[in-house]
């Protein structure tokens, strides 16, 4: 093909390459404006202790029912390593991570003393 075979066929089809330009221009210019990560903690209450045990010498392994406080939801038996021995009424947070219209936040809870 010729540079000129090639000039006439995008003539013939500049307006379908030019609707194509501009959805692809939106959705470069939503992921651009939409992707920025913000990240929350969210708190937890410690409402009640199901079983702990001593994991290492300086970390404890306990299922808990966690009050989410974000979302008002007991959470229950939540598999969860702190540094200390938790009792109920201890705060615990969790971090959440948001991106775009997409929240996930992580199983892993810290107590506020770590």
């Amino acid at each position: 093909m010729t540079f000129s075979t090639v000039l006439n066929k995008l003539k013939e089809y500049s307006k379908t390459l030019m609707i194509l330009f501009a959805v692809f221009g939106i959705i470069v210019a939503y992921r651009g404006c939409s992707g920025e990560d913000k990240t929350y903690y969210r708190a937890g209450e410690v409402r009640a202790i199901n079983s702990c045990g001593q994991y290492d010498s300086r970390s404890y392994l306990c299922g808990l029912d966690i009050y989410d406080t974000s979302t008002k939801q007991l959470l229950s038996n939540e598999m969860v390593g702190l540094k200390f021995q938790p009792r109920v009424g201890n705060i615990l947070f969790s971090q959440c991570l948001v991106k775009g219209s997409h929240v996930s936040c992580s199983k892993d809870w810290v107590d506020i003393r770590s």
